[in-house]
């Protein structure tokens, strides 16, 4: 028995979309072709992709391997490292240096990992301040959303949403 498709409304919903939200995907769209004409210029490429293909994979297959070239080398330097079981111990690891230290302020770089643990909203809830050195990532915070598709985000915020929030303009 087929069912009958639900009904979802999307010409009423289309009406509250953004006017810049079309500009914003056609840009994404042309930033698209754009990559496809180089990719079409590199006679090469899917040999390179590969390549890279293969690269990740046996990175990832190699892990605990990389993962303790890479403490042994910290270590060298004079650097510490943590290891944490799960995004909450991550957390309260960062957390636990950032009192040690009396920390409060955190400036910090663009991070996936960060991103996926939740550390900037983990930190805010501790009275630690958190500000974005990435610009499209600065963007969303001031937005005060979760992270999406950013850069068309971005290009949607409004002007009042993109200025830097009264504590950093003094």
């Amino acid at each position: 028995m087929s069912e009958t498709p639900t009904y979802i409304g999307f010409e009423e919903y289309s009406e509250h979309i953004p006017a810049s939200i079309p500009a914003a995907v056609q840009q994404a769209t042309d930033v698209s072709s754009a990559d496809a004409a180089c990719v079409a210029e590199l006679p090469e490429w899917e040999q390179l992709r590969q390549a890279g293909s293969d690269i990740r994979l046996h990175t990832i297959e190699n892990m605990d391997v990389y993962l303790e070239q890479f403490e042994d080398k910290v270590k060298a330097a004079g650097g510490h490292v943590h290891w944490a079981q799960t995004a909450e111990d991550a957390n309260r690891i960062v957390l636990q240096i950032a009192k040690e230290h009396n920390v409060k302020t955190v400036v910090k770089s663009k991070s996936m990992a960060t991103e996926e643990i939740g550390l900037n909203h983990f930190l805010e809830k501790e009275n630690i301040q958190v500000i974005e050195t990435d610009l499209g990532e600065y963007i969303i915070q001031l937005a005060g959303t979760g992270t999406i598709a950013y850069q068309l985000f971005s290009r949607c915020i409004s002007e009042k949403k993109r200025s830097p929030p009264s504590s950093a303009r003094n």
